[in-house]
């Protein structure tokens, strides 16, 4: 059974040492999205995953890291389109910008990062381990390239 996350021990996962410490590769999804899955080490034997996608057409990417396969604790969403709440409730449209795990909203909650990776993924998913306190020693691999043409 899942343990209901909260505000503090998602604090608590940011501020802990973390670990990834094997190479990543992106997969095909739905034919225009790449995506790929990381276990992350930890001390604390958090059961932590690091979950990416990005667009293969258009140049967005989340990246998300996971406790126990369900609870968001943070989630980079770059030039992604959704509503999310914020201090204010505005939207953030076409924004980067880091969801943040709250008691009140769990992982509605979106904050701007002023982030400067912009359509590079390599860039992006360096960015969201620093946000996250993840050390990454591997690589992440290109995009694979769409093999066959869409239909419009």
């Amino acid at each position: 059974m899942v343990t209901p996350l909260t505000e503090a021990e998602a604090a608590r996962i940011v501020e802990a040492e973390k670990l990834i410490a094997t190479d990543i590769d992106w997969t095909i999804s739905n034919g225009s999205f790449a995506k790929f899955k990381v276990d992350v080490d930890s001390k604390e034997n958090w059961n932590l995953t690091i979950y990416g996608t990005a667009g293969l057409l258009v140049p967005k990417q989340s990246f998300s890291l996971v406790k126990d396969a369900t609870l968001h604790v943070r989630r980079l969403c770059v030039n992604n389109r959704h509503a999310n709440k914020k201090p204010d409730d505005n939207r953030l449209l076409m924004t980067t910008h880091l969801h943040v795990w709250k008691d009140g909203c769990r992982d509605r909650f979106a904050v701007e990062t002023g982030s400067l990776a912009g359509s590079d993924p390599g860039l992006a998913f360096s960015e969201f381990c620093d946000l996250v306190g993840v050390q990454f020693s591997g690589t992440l691999g290109a995009l694979p390239a769409i093999t066959s043409p869409l239909s419009l």
